[in-house]
C-alpha cells in the first residue's frame, strides 16, 4: 500500500531479544540475522545490551547465545567454497 508507514525493530534489537529467549530456534534465527546483515550488524551495540541485561536474566546465557551464533556463522563462511569469477576473453 502506497504511503503506509510502520515501524519495525532493528536487527540488533531482535538479536538481543532472541538471545535472551535462548531457545534453539532463537539461536538459529540469530545465525540467520548475522548471515543476512553481515558487517552492517552493530555487534558492539548487541554486546553492550546483552552485558547490561545479563544481570536481569541469570537463567539464560544471552551473551553466550549470541557469541555462539557469531562463531557458527563465521565457521560456515570459512567452509563455503570461494566463487570463481568468469574468465575474461582477450581484449575485454
Amino acid at each position: 500500500m502506497a504511503g503506509v508507514e510502520f515501524r519495525t525493530a532493528r536487527p540488533e534489537d531482535i538479536v538481543v531479544m532472541k538471545s535472551i529467549a535462548g531457545r534453539p530456534i532463537d539461536v538459529k534465527d540469530i545465525e540467520g540475522i548475522i548471515a543476512a546483515q553481515g558487517k552492517a550488524l552493530d555487534v558492539k551495540y548487541i554486546r553492550h545490551w546483552l552485558t547490561d541485561l545479563a544481570e536481569l536474566w541469570t537463567e539464560v546465557d544471552a551473551l553466550g547465545n549470541f557469541e555462539t551464533a557469531l562463531k557458527t556463522v563465521a565457521e560456515r563462511i570459512k567452509r563455503r567454497p570461494a566463487m570463481s569469477r568468469p574468465r575474461r576473453k582477450k581484449g575485454e
